[in-house]
């Protein structure tokens, strides 16, 4: 447990320490505003004044990247003030505005304004002599004709790298660290240290000695860590649900609480500590947004143990081999815990 504790501190500041991450997410809206008539009777009337414009028929586009110092409407105002000067326009016919919002590591890097519309130029401004028969229909209508400014994400996209944490319980206690290289693929590598609840387990075994002579021993009691290294993947099913599936190989280190010792046997003295098995892992998980970096997560695995290795002395004589029966391992591994991105 000492060494667990160990791990837990170590990968937590190996995490918190590392600076490979840069998440960015890049969250895009359009902004555009429809044609609208809303005339209203004054008490004097006065002539309305005319421009003539110049109209380019060809759609233009400006970005301007923003002083994050500025509240939006500046930024609005600046992004049609450089499009206006990069096309040499006094109006902007049909505006459409997308601003693109960048966040690393949750705080906003960068605001990306972009203004698509007709360049128009003012050729000339006169002053009619009657009021424009538009303007007279207009104000006999009984209500205004207004089409409301409206705003909607186009691009909602995760990209770069993540680091995460996990911390988790349940049969057993254990720590995960993990690594995106690239967030938008969904498949992420890990490494993890397992310390399993082995209180009400126990194991069998047989020592055979030349293929002669054997010594059973049952119900053993024993304790076990596991270390793993593996890939999975993750797919977002809404913005703070995702499930993800993993595998990887996983090598179990078991101990005897008490070494198994027998001296009535032809080699002499036997004594065996434990055993440690290598195998293949294979699990699925869920996790859950609770704030920003910080997660809730469940997840169950199996280890499937395809090549075991005693720990066998023998002080002299005969060759020794070890069979065991793994049987009574638990095949299901399930932990509940927090996840921590960097």
């Amino acid at each position: 447990m000492k060494k667990l504790n160990f791990l837990l501190l170590a990968g937590f500041f190996l995490a918190l320490s590392s600076s490979c991450r840069i998440q960015s997410r890049v969250i895009g809206e359009k902004n555009q505003k429809s044609p609208e008539i809303n005339v209203n009777t004054p008490d004097v009337l006065i002539r309305p004044m005319v421009a003539d414009l110049d109209i380019s028929q060809e759609k233009k586009e400006s970005i301007y990247e923003a002083d994050l110092n500025l509240n939006m409407s500046e930024i609005k105002q600046n992004a049609q003030a450089k499009f206006m000067e990069e096309h040499g326009c006094d109006v902007i016919i049909n505006p459409v505005y997308r601003k693109i919002t960048t966040l690393e590591n949750s705080n906003v890097s960068k605001i990306n304004y972009e203004v698509t519309g007709f360049p128009a130029t003012i050729i000339k401004i006169k002053q009619t002599d009657t009021l424009s028969r538009s303007v007279y229909d207009y104000n006999q209508m009984a209500f205004d004709i207004k089409r409301d400014e409206f705003i909607y994400k186009d691009i909602d996209d995760i990209k770069g790298s993540e680091l995460f944490l996990s911390l988790g319980s349940g049969n057993y206690s254990g720590i995960e660290i993990g690594y995106f290289p690239y967030i938008s693929d969904g498949i992420w590598y890990y490494g993890s240290v397992e310390n399993y609840n082995t209180d009400e387990n126990t194991i069998d075994l047989t020592a055979n000695f030349n293929d002669v002579f054997e010594i059973p021993s049952n119900n053993l009691p024993f304790s076990m860590t596991s270390f793993s290294l593996g890939s999975g993947y993750r797919a977002n099913l809404n913005k703070r649900i995702s499930s993800n599936i993993f595998g990887g190989v996983n090598y179990s280190m078991l101990t005897l609480e008490n070494a198994f010792r027998n001296q009535n046997n032809p080699g002499g003295d036997y004594i065996l500590s434990g055993v440690n098995t290598l195998g293949i892992r294979a699990g699925i998980g869920i996790d859950y947004v609770l704030f920003r970096n910080l997660q809730v997560f469940a997840k169950g695995f199996s280890n499937i143990n395809l090549y075991s290795m005693s720990d066998d002395v023998i002080t002299d004589g005969d060759d020794v081999n070890s069979t065991f029966n793994l049987d009574n391992l638990p095949r299901l591994n399930y932990a509940v815990g927090c996840k921590f991105r960097f």
